[in-house]
């Protein structure tokens, strides 16, 4: 086969079809990013609720009174709320159970601490969020975000 008989594409089919996948790449992207930024956007402002959730439950916290008596609900006993509702999955009973777990054993390191080892300052608000009940990880997240090292609240 003699490729010289061939004719050539013409060029402008070549600009066209070029053209054609250009303009289709970028509406693509352009969709895509509009997408991204709504989630983006979305994402932000359910970050900002929580933080102002957050923040609303730690000025409630700091108006109870002796808050350091107040034990958090252990496995033994339930309240009303949770008689009604059942797990899901038995993961999540594993899950209670775990976090249950490490609210005793943070009452016990406070109730075993001599008086002259106490806690800065700055962690016994975080503390006194676990004696009332607020999981554990939740606290040590918040400790992250205020910049202060988690490992100061000694699970």
């Amino acid at each position: 086969m003699d490729l010289q008989k061939i004719p050539p594409i013409q060029q402008k089919r070549i600009v066209t079809f070029v053209n054609n996948f250009i303009i289709d790449t970028v509406s693509f992207l352009n969709k895509f990013i509009n997408a991204s930024e709504n989630t983006l956007w979305k994402l932000e402002k359910r970050m900002r609720k929580l933080d102002t959730t957050l923040k609303l439950l730690e000025a409630k916290l700091n108006f109870i009174p002796d808050a350091e008596t107040i034990s958090p609900p252990n496995g033994a006993s339930t309240s009303s709320n949770e008689k009604c509702i059942e797990p899901v999955s038995e993961s999540k009973e594993m899950i209670d159970e775990k976090e249950n777990q490490e609210v005793d054993s943070v009452n016990e390191e406070n109730e075993n601490k001599d008086p002259v080892n106490e806690v800065p300052e700055e962690v016994q608000k975080y503390i006194k969020m676990v004696k009332v009940g607020v999981p554990v990880e939740a606290v040590k997240l918040k400790m992250k975000n205020d910049n202060i090292d988690p490992a100061l609240l000694k699970l």
